[in-house]
């Protein structure tokens, strides 16, 4: 628990205290905001993979403003951010103490810009017509979920989740709309969670058949789901099929395979609406966990001469990137044999760019960047043109099409400068 001196750095200055207690929740905990004794906010947090290319990173993911007493909802609703800029900065204290290195959240962009989050992220989706999808082959039995497999659908996901991070709970999920994909001694091979809708929102990019989430245990398994899926799509006459999924995901690619077509949506420029964002609270931590996908990039470009270190610098941070051909380290010291240069990039736009949101290209020639010539080509490798980072189903295409909960006037009006 952090007392008054987690207050200060909180706001700056002194005044009421507060402090932050941890309560575990099933899948993760919550940071409970104090002032003077006294609970006045909340939020949760969840463990979340962040795929960067094909690089996993572990970090936290805030829960959704759903309750009155989540900071970000008590903004929605009066207009106040007090409490949610003091919880939001000890809570990012108290995740950099344990070692997360980024947090990401689904929320409003206005509010969370202000605590040093920006949009990272194109809301992928991936649609196949039902025609194409029964070009699947079906290489084991299916069947419905019954009670009893609870216990092998959890161990399954599980597993899978470290490839594939999902935000829905299977209690959310009517139990009739989940598929087993079974082995021949009824084993647990893969599943299918899946809603059938009557009338899909008009303008909800998925139709009838939304898949919220799909888990396998090899190819054979995926394409036995594929197929199923698309038999309950011919019986209710859906003529495509569409999964919430990046084009990195392996059911997407093998749906891409079949003829289908993965999509992708940027973020919107307004501050009243909710955003998928990213904030990096520990850049040298996010970094090395990149480094694999540094040397993958290197090598596809050609790059892998270049020896010496890349130093990465923001108005409040300092990282580097050591490269020796193609091996690619983060933390080490420079010692003086080899080429040492320097990229300075405002905090929020490194992070987009770290994100795959945007590429070196792209940022250059901005008035607040500036690096060295001689290692242009070499940036170029490392922060390419790429998709963007995916989260799994973390996306606005889920069943709720619209926000939870909505800004109210008050909040509007602090969010247009009113």
């Amino acid at each position: 628990m952090l007392g008054e001196s987690a207050q200060e750095s909180a706001s700056g200055q002194t005044g009421p205290a507060y402090d932050i207690r941890v309560e575990l929740l099933a899948n993760g905990f919550a940071l409970v905001l104090y002032q003077d004794s006294r609970p006045v906010g909340k939020m949760e947090f969840f463990r979340q993979m962040l795929y960067v290319g094909d690089s996993p990173i572990e970090v936290a993911r805030i829960g959704e403003a759903r309750e009155r007493d989540h900071c970000a909802a008590q903004f929605l609703e009066t207009g106040e951010a007090k409490h949610f800029d003091a919880l939001i900065k000890l809570a990012h204290n108290f995740l950099r103490e344990n070692d997360v290195t980024a947090v990401v959240v689904h929320g409003n962009r206005f509010l969370y810009e202000r605590a040093g989050y920006v949009p990272c992220f194109y809301h992928s989706i991936t649609r196949i017509a039902t025609e194409d999808a029964l070009k699947a082959r079906k290489h084991h039995t299916v069947r419905h979920y019954r009670g009893e497999d609870g216990a092998q659908v959890e161990s399954l996901s599980r597993r899978f989740r470290r490839y594939h991070p999902r935000l829905l709970s299977h209690r959310e999920i009517p139990d009739e709309n989940m598929l087993v994909a079974a082995g021949a001694r009824d084993e647990m091979l893969g599943y299918a969670r899946v809603t059938v809708q009557g009338e899909p929102h008009e303008s909800a990019p998925w139709g009838k058949i939304y898949v919220t989430e799909v888990g396998g245990s090899g190819p054979a398994s995926m394409e036995t789901l594929l197929r199923a899926l698309a038999e309950l799509a011919q019986e209710h006459k859906a003529p495509e099929l569409f999964f919430p999924f990046s084009p990195f995901h392996p059911f997407s690619r093998l749906c891409m395979q079949l003829g289908g077509a993965s999509a992708a949506l940027g973020p919107t420029n307004d501050g009243a609406k909710d955003e998928d964002m990213v904030a990096i609270l520990d850049l040298g931590g996010f970094i090395k966990a990149m480094c694999p996908e540094f040397e993958r990039r290197l090598q596809h470009a050609s790059q892998t001469s270049w020896r010496g270190s890349i130093y990465l610098r923001t108005e409040r941070d300092l990282a580097n990137i050591d490269i020796d051909g193609p091996d690619v380290q983060s933390g080490g010291i420079h010692d003086g044999t080899t080429m040492a240069t320097m990229l300075s990039v405002p905090q929020k736009l490194l992070t987009q760019v770290l994100a795959g949101f945007c590429s070196f290209q792209d940022i250059r020639e901005e008035p607040s960047v500036s690096y060295s010539i001689r290692s242009r080509e070499t940036l170029s490798a490392l922060f390419p043109s790429i998709l963007p980072a995916s989260q799994g189903d973390f996306s606005i295409f889920k069943p709720q099409f619209t926000p939870k909960m909505k800004p109210g006037e008050a909040a509007l009006k602090v969010i247009r400068g009113g």
